[in-house]
């Protein structure tokens, strides 16, 4: 149970808590999250929130794009190299 305070919106109880907007709503009978009275008593969701995935970064693109691309095609050639340097030892 929750009492809300002054100052305190529908949305900043539901973060306090770590339940989504809609959930205090549902539970709350709740229809316009404007409306909160201040001394309204709210029930709070006892089960945890839905966890949400975090945000895969951006892939790079422009010049980091270029330098990765670069990158792996120097890691290529020098493995290349090696073998073909290896492969040079074992015949001499």
């Amino acid at each position: 149970m929750h009492t809300v305070q002054p100052g305190e919106t529908l949305w900043s109880i539901a973060n306090r808590y770590g339940v989504t907007l809609q959930e205090l709503m549902f539970l709350n009978a709740i229809t316009n999250p404007n409306l909160v009275y201040i001394g309204q008593v709210l029930r709070i969701p006892r089960f945890p929130p839905t966890p949400v995935p975090p945000t895969p970064p951006a892939p790079p693109t422009g010049i980091p794009q270029r330098v990765t691309r670069l990158e792996t095609q120097v890691e290529d050639l020098t493995r290349r190299v090696r073998r073909l340097e290896f492969g040079r030892q074992s015949i001499e």
